[in-house]
C-alpha cells in the first residue's frame, strides 16, 4: 500500500519501475473528470499542482478508479485561451522552484503513481532586452528549445537524482515537433542521454506526424529520433471526428503488424497498410540498445472536452475506436 504523500519524510521511495511501466503508464488525457472543493468539477488530471492538498488527494482517487498509474506534472504552464476554465487557466511556473515541484513529484509517486514530466520546452526561446530568457509564449508560458537545452542538467539535479528513475520525461507537449528544428530534437536527445543515459525520454507529435522528415531513417542510429522511447501522438478530430489519416496513416506506421485496418479506411488510402516487421515503413521495428520504443494515442478530444462541448460517450468511443486499429496505450 502506497504510504499518504505527508508521511513520506525523506525515507526510501517506493520499488523502483522497469522501463516498460515507464513507458507505457496510462494516463486518462482528456474524459477525466473530479469534483474538486476549488474548482468545482474539473475535466483534466491536470494541472494537479494548482490543485489544493485535499483536492490532489480527491483527483489521486479519480486517476486510481480509472486505472491510470501515470500523473502529468509542467514544469511551467498556463492555459490562458478564451472558454478554459481553472485550473487548466491557472498559470503556474516552477522553473526557479525546483524544490517546490519536487515536493509535489514525490506525494504523486508516495500515492502510487509514476510521473510524465512536460519541460515547458514547446516553441523557439526568446530573451529580454537583459538577454534573459522569458516565456516565448503568452498563452502556454513555455520556454522554448535553446532555454531547455541550457536547463535540463540544472532541472534533473534540482528535482533530485533519486527521484528520476519515476519519471518519463518529455520536453513538451505538440509544440516540440512542430516547433523545435530537427537538429534541436536530436541535440536534446544526445543531452538527455549524457545527463540520464537510462532514463525514459518521450516526444509529443502534432497531429498527423511520426518523423522528422526521414522516415524510418529518423530512428536508426544516427538518427533524429534514435534516442527517444516513447512517442506520444495526436489526432485531429475536428476532420470526421478522427476517422482520418492523422490516426489511420499514423497508427500503420508506429504499429506496424500490429495496426488493424479498421472498415471506415477508404481502400485506396495508404494501400500498403499494415506493414511488416522489416518493412521501411514500420518505424517502430529499430531496436535500442535500452529496449524497444513504444507508441501511445494519447490526445484527441481534449480540446473540445476541457471546453465542456464534448460528451464522454465522445471520448470514450474514440478511445475503443484508437485500440480497435491497435494501439495498447491510449489516452
Amino acid at each position: 500500500m502506497s504510504l499518504p504523500w505527508w508521511a513520506w519524510s525523506g525515507g526510501s521511495l517506493p520499488t523502483k519501475p522497469t522501463r516498460q511501466q515507464l513507458c507505457t503508464g496510462q494516463l486518462t488525457f482528456q474524459g477525466f473528470q473530479c469534483q474538486t472543493q476549488q474548482f468545482g468539477r474539473i475535466n483534466c488530471q491536470f494541472p494537479l499542482d494548482v490543485l489544493t492538498p485535499t483536492d490532489r488527494q480527491s483527483a489521486y482517487a479519480a486517476m486510481h478508479a480509472l486505472g491510470d498509474t501515470m500523473a502529468l506534472f509542467m514544469a511551467s504552464h498556463a492555459y490562458l485561451e478564451p472558454g478554459i476554465p481553472p485550473p487548466l487557466s491557472t498559470p503556474m511556473d516552477w522553473t526557479q522552484n525546483l524544490s517546490g515541484l519536487r515536493a509535489l513529484l514525490i506525494e504523486a509517486i508516495s500515492n502510487g503513481f509514476l510521473i510524465d514530466l512536460r519541460l515547458a520546452g514547446d516553441g523557439e526561446s526568446i530573451k529580454d532586452a537583459q538577454g534573459n530568457y522569458i516565456h516565448n509564449d503568452p498563452v502556454g508560458w513555455t520556454y522554448g528549445a535553446q532555454w531547455l537545452i541550457e536547463n535540463f542538467p540544472r532541472i534533473v539535479d534540482g528535482l533530485g537524482r533519486d527521484i528520476a528513475p519515476y519519471i518519463r520525461w518529455c520536453p513538451g507537449f505538440d509544440g516540440v515537433w512542430y516547433g523545435w528544428t530537427a537538429e534541436q530534437i536530436q541535440a536534446f536527445g544526445t543531452l538527455f542521454r549524457s545527463v540520464l543515459p537510462d532514463g525514459v525520454l518521450s516526444l509529443e507529435f502534432v497531429a498527423g506526424v511520426c518523423h522528422l522528415g526521414g522516415g524510418k531513417s529518423d530512428y536508426e542510429p544516427g538518427g533524429g529520433l534514435y534516442e527517444y522511447d516513447v512517442f506520444q501522438s495526436e489526432y485531429d478530430t475536428g476532420n470526421n471526428g478522427g476517422h482520418n489519416d492523422t490516426l489511420w496513416q499514423v497508427g500503420a506506421r508506429m504499429l506496424g503488424p500490429a495496426y488493424i485496418r479498421p472498415p471506415d479506411q477508404p481502400p485506396f488510402d495508404d494501400p500498403g497498410a499494415p506493414f511488416s516487421e522489416n518493412s521501411s515503413n514500420f518505424y517502430l521495428s529499430v531496436p535500442t540498445p535500452r529496449g524497444p520504443r513504444y507508441t501511445i494515442g494519447i490526445e484527441d478530444w481534449l480540446y473540445e472536452w476541457c471546453r465542456d462541448r464534448c460528451a464522454l460517450q465522445t471520448v470514450t468511443d474514440y478511445r475503443s475506436y484508437k485500440q480497435s486499429v491497435g494501439y495498447a496505450y491510449v489516452g
